[in-house]
């Protein structure tokens, strides 16, 4: 919950830093993690329409894929 806190105050303080990319996956992977699915994917559909080329959203999908694999 405090990283939570902290990654929404990069996008409210910082909305034009190179970071916020970052926060926005972060903050999909945490509530995805907290079982609030349906927070997780606006925060990734978010990334991916503003950011689509961040190294942050490479490195989820990533994980996404080494994930899927895991479990099947």
């Amino acid at each position: 919950a405090v990283a939570d806190q902290e990654f929404q105050r990069v996008l409210v303080r910082y909305p034009g830093s190179p970071r916020v990319s970052h926060a926005l996956v972060r903050l999909a992977q945490a509530t995805g993690k907290l079982g609030k699915a349906e927070e997780s994917r606006r925060y990734r559909a978010q990334v991916e329409g503003l950011y689509p080329k961040s190294p942050a959203l490479l490195e989820l999908r990533k994980s996404d894929g080494a994930a899927s694999t895991a479990t099947a």
